[in-house]
């Protein structure tokens, strides 16, 4: 984590054992090779960070438990290709992957992000969302139990319906169409709730890269 990797492709598969790969903020553009074993892989903060159309296809990862991309150039095709095998072998229960650039001719988001029925937490935060599509991403996950949707454009709407699908955990900081009433009574519900409308320091991602989204119209 926080290195720079000088190497221009990262190869893995020598630890023929290796479970956990953390990749964050090194500045790999490419994606590395990897060994089938993996159950946790972060690759977030490598904004240059794609899977070119002429690259090797990565190798399936039926193991992974947990996968983040956040902050990088990784587009739906490579989320899936990535999650694929570990969705379809049910391994899959945690997924970060807001603050990314989405295609604008996909006006789908089953064509954005893989349903999965195992999920159990998601991050979408710094993603131009508003409640539709928002809600549209999260009922593709219908055993969700905790989501962190920071620094989007939902509201109350949304709120209150994502207390109605049973999630126990919701991080809202940041989410300034948000009403305080909205707040308070998702508190009354069985669901924890995080938020803070000031982002006391941290930076704010998304407004700039994500303006020509197709999840940028409200």
């Amino acid at each position: 984590t926080n290195w720079k990797i000088s190497a221009n492709l990262v190869d893995a598969t020598a630890w023929r054992y290796l479970e956990r790969l953390d990749l964050t903020d090194t500045q790999i553009t490419r994606l590395p090779k990897l060994p089938p074993t993996l159950k946790h892989l972060v690759l977030s903060e490598n904004p240059q960070l794609n899977l070119g159309p002429d690259e090797e296809r990565p190798t399936l990862l039926p193991l992974l438990e947990a996968f983040a991309c956040a902050s990088t150039s990784l587009n739906s095709e490579a989320l899936k290709i990535l999650t694929a095998a570990s969705i379809k072998s049910g391994s899959l229960k945690r997924l970060t992957i807001g603050d990314r650039i989405v295609n604008p001719n996909v006006g789908l988001v089953k064509e954005e992000f893989p349903p999965c029925e195992t999920l159990e937490e998601l991050s979408l935060a710094s993603m131009i969302l508003n409640d539709r599509t928002a809600l549209e991403i999260v009922s593709l996950y219908p055993n969700l139990k905790m989501l962190d949707i920071s620094a989007t454009h939902i509201t109350g709407v949304a709120v209150k319906a994502f207390v109605s699908m049973g999630l126990k955990w919701l991080k809202i900081n940041e989410c300034d169409r948000i009403s305080a009433d909205a707040v308070e009574w998702a508190r009354g519900k069985d669901i924890e709730i995080i938020h803070n409308l000031l982002s006391r320091g941290v930076r704010v991602r998304g407004a700039a890269r994500f303006a020509d989204s197709v999840f940028g119209s409200s």
